[in-house]
């Protein structure tokens, strides 16, 4: 966690991802941590998709920073509803926490994963998108029809923990093939990003040769 400038109107950023839709809610405390001297609850809910990350900003204002005294910081709370049952099956992963300013991702992230998409309309064009021969001995060929209109395409390799194993950069709206002779035969995701963000994650399999 980093903390940064804390005033009248603070704020908190948080950057995780979900298998599943989650809700947080978080509120700040001061002076001896009791009712008169906390923030209202902000909730926001971190999408689910293990693909790439949300990034929650919690804004506190006049009309819900209620007692908290910035002078007097304690602590932050960030907790899930207890009322709802949130972790039969699902798994959620903390990027960072920050309180008062917003950290860099590219520092602050060592898996290397994406922002989410959060516009639903921004997946609505991606079509015929390809990966083949799946599974495969030493690469994939993927093919990105120029109708999707997507610009510069990066594709990122990562294993099933969503860890970056393999990077190639930019090219556009084309054929390209991406070689991963040099890892092991397991399962992987090829994530397709525009614009640093994912539009398609595929599952595939290497295989021995």
């Amino acid at each position: 966690m980093t903390i940064g400038l804390i005033d009248d109107n603070p704020f908190v950023n948080i950057r995780a991802r979900s298998a599943e839709n989650v809700e947080l809610g978080v509120l700040l405390r001061s002076g001896d941590g009791t009712a008169s001297f906390r923030t209202d609850i902000l909730r926001q809910t971190i999408i689910g998709d293990l693909t790439g990350y949300s990034n929650l900003t919690f804004e506190f204002d006049e009309a819900n920073i209620g007692g908290f005294d910035a002078e007097q910081f304690l602590d932050i709370w960030i907790y899930l509803d207890r009322e709802v049952d949130n972790f039969a099956g699902n798994e959620v992963y903390f990027d960072f926490v920050s309180l008062g300013e917003t950290p860099d991702t590219a520092a602050y992230s060592p898996c290397g994963l994406p922002d989410l998409i959060l516009d639903a309309t921004a997946n609505l064009n991606i079509a015929g998108i390809k990966a083949y021969p799946n599974p495969a001995t030493d690469a994939l060929m993927v093919e990105i029809p120029t109708s999707n209109n997507l610009g510069d395409i990066t594709l990122i390799v990562t294993n099933l923990l969503w860890h970056k194993l393999l990077t190639q950069q930019s090219f556009f709206q084309i054929k390209a093939e991406i070689n991963f002779a040099g890892l092991e035969s397991v399962m992987y995701c090829l994530n397709i990003l525009t614009n640093d963000k994912v539009v398609k994650t595929i599952k595939f399999i290497k295989m021995e040769y």
